[in-house]
Formats: C-alpha cells, structure tokens, sequence
C-alpha cells in the first residue's frame, strides 16, 4: 500500500474509535467493546470502508505484547504465586473439562480425535486482552477476583505452547531437535528467573536512573526492555507474551524504571485498540447472517460452558461461590490466542471452511458481548468494583 493511502486509513480509524468511543463510554459501555464495534463496522464484511486489513494485523502482535507487558508491571507475582492452585491445577482441570465436554460431543457426532482436541483447545482459551483490559478500566487488577483470573489467563497463555506440540505430533509433524533444545533450556532459565525476583523482591540497576532526565531516550530505552525481552524468550521458542509479561515483572521489580509505565502507556493504549478494531475486521457479517441460528446456539452454549467450567473449578478450589461464578463469567469468552489454534487447523485441513468460518465467528462475537456477559454476573453476583 502505497504511503498516500495510509493517512486517510488511520485517520478514518482514529476519528472512528474517537467518536464511537465517546458514545459508548457515555453509556457505560467499556472501551474494548467500541474498539471491535469499529472493526465491524469498517472492514471489509461492513460498510467496507477498510478493504486491505493487512496494515492494522500487523499491529496486532505489538498490541498483546504491550498487553502483556503492562500486566507485568501492574501485577504482584508475590501475591499471585501465593494463590498458585487456581492459575496451575486450575487450569489444567479447566482445559481438561472442556476438551472432554468436546469429546463427548464428537463422540455422538462421529468428530475424529484431532479436530476434537482442536476444537477444545479453541474454545478453553479465554482472552486475555478482553478481560485485562476491563480490569484495568475498574481498577481491579489486584483484587482477590482479579488475582485469580489474571493467573488463569497467565497459564492459559502458557499452555498454547504445548497445544500446538501436541497437535503438530498428532499430524506426524516432527520438532526439530534444535527447537526442542531450545525450549528445554528456555523454559527453565524463565522459571530461575522469576523465582530470583521473587527472592530479591527489588533490584537495583542505578544505570537507569540517566533516563529519568531524557524523555527521548526513556522511549527507546523502554521499548528496549521490553522488545528485547520479547525477541530472547522468541529465541527459546517460547511464546514472546511470555517474554512480554516477563519484562513487565522485570520492571516493576526494579526501583529505577518507574517511568517506564507513564512513558509507554499511550503506546499501549494505542496498539490495544487497534489490535480489538483488527479483530472486528475479522468477523464475516454475511456469513453470520445467513447462519445466524447455528452460530447464535454456540456463542450462548460455549458463554454457558465456560462459565460453568471455570466456576466449578473455582469453587472446587475453595473459592466461594459468588467470586466463582463471577470469575467463571470473567473467562467465558473464546480469546485471542485461539485464532493461533484455528489457523493450525485451517492450514493442515483438520476443519473444514464451514467450520473455520463458523469458529472464527464464534471467537469474534463471544469477544464482542464478552463485557455484556460479565456486568450481567457482576449484577447477579452483587460484587461490587
């Protein structure tokens, strides 16, 4: 696309996301739901005023990187390793309730296994954008809910990892030794490491105290903490979030890096936003339309589903039921990170187009109403932010 162009497009996006944005937010509806609305509406399967999405996807991996990154910085690892049952044995029965909730039903429709695992692999990932980001509009990061949530999503995020090993090796699909190597060293080097900041609780590098005086060198300077923590978590094979979210407790646990967080945040601000438009774009009115009552039955089913899910896990765990519940709505959405899970079985032939079409709907939508669902339970449940 050709540098003239460019102006008009992110100029209409701007102004969209700013009108619309006002709107919605004067009608107490949060932001991130503003933001896909704007996709819907001006991509290619709305008005179309946005044909070529090409531009604003590759924002979308920044955006979650920033996401990521301040998730980090806002979050006490302290705090939320205390509670570590409910993101790690937590996690591991919720994914392995709704893989076997998805098995029984390919049992009775006659699903093979892998597009089975695929589709519960899809459907147990919740999204961590959508639920950060109201949390952060309520200011509930560190509340006991908010803890408990954020360390489901942590792990979930880990956990797309080993899907796609797993889903690779169910199609013969051999790791090479190298990249296998890479993550067995990896994986451990980022556990030493957070348990080295977890011991020290505060590190001290004076070094960065010469920033504090150069606005233009503290923008570089904290796009070099954070993108590099990125590329050498890439270089291990491991997911860059990981890399993102280690860089976010890197900073918070360093005293000099305080202005880190004013520095960067309209850049967070920024890519998150387009990052949900980018995903609006996505969602294919069309074919929502004319399949209207297949894809209104799951988003309802999958909302219900992992809401029950997670709940149960909750409650399970000790939790009691109201903050269960509300957590279990909290995560009801399909995320993001399941687009990386679809398109591994839209390029290998595990779904068909139908059902391609039909799930990316689905994730697009349960995103969408995402923030509805949870101020429903919020109302339900009576806690109060």
């Amino acid at each position: 696309m050709h540098g003239e162009t460019l102006i008009p497009l992110y100029t209409l996006v701007i102004f969209s996301i700013l009108i619309f944005g006002l709107i919605f937010k004067t009608i107490r509806i949060p932001y991130v739901v503003s933001y896909l609305f704007v996709g819907i509406l001006l991509g290619p399967h709305g008005v179309g005023f946005v044909q070529d999405t090409i531009l604003l996807k590759q924002f979308e991996m920044v955006g979650l990187v920033f996401l990521l990154f301040f998730v980090g910085m806002e979050i006490s690892l302290e705090e939320l390793l205390k509670n570590w049952k409910i993101p790690v044995i937590g996690t591991i029965i919720q994914i392995s309730l709704t893989v076997g909730v998805i098995f029984l039903l390919g049992t009775f429709l006659d699903w093979k296994f892998l597009r089975v695992l695929l589709i519960g692999f899809v459907i147990s990932l919740s999204s961590t954008a959508v639920v950060i980001k109201l949390l952060n509009e309520w200011n509930q990061n560190n509340s006991h809910v908010g803890r408990n949530v954020i360390g489901v999503l942590l792990v979930q995020d880990i956990a797309l990892i080993p899907m796609i090993i797993v889903l690779d090796l169910m199609q013969g699909k051999a790791m090479p030794i190298k990249d296998l190597v890479l993550q067995l060293v990896g994986g451990p080097l980022r556990v030493l490491m957070v348990i080295y900041l977890i011991r020290k609780r505060e590190i001290h590098q004076p070094f960065l105290n010469y920033f504090k005086g150069h606005k233009e060198l503290q923008i570089f300077g904290a796009l070099a903490i954070c993108f590099g923590m990125v590329m050498a978590t890439e270089f291990f094979g491991l997911s860059p979030f990981l890399g993102a979210f280690m860089a976010g407790i890197y900073v918070r646990a360093t005293r000099e890096t305080d202005w880190i967080h004013i520095t960067l945040e309209p850049f967070y601000i920024f890519f998150v936003a387009i990052f949900f438009v980018s995903v609006g774009m996505m969602l294919n009115i069309d074919f929502v339309l004319e399949n209207w009552p297949v894809i209104l039955l799951l988003v309802s089913l999958v909302f219900v589903l992992n809401t029950a899910v997670n709940a149960g896990m909750m409650r399970l765990l000790g939790e009691p039921w109201r903050e269960s519940f509300f957590g279990g709505a909290m995560l009801a959405q399909v995320g993001e990170f399941s687009f990386v899970i679809l398109s591994v079985g839209g390029q290998s032939g595990i779904v068909s187009d139908f059902t391609y079409q039909t799930i990316l709907a689905l994730i697009t939508l349960t995103l969408f109403l995402s923030p509805a669902w949870i101020a429903l339970f919020r109302k339900l449940t009576g806690i109060r932010l």
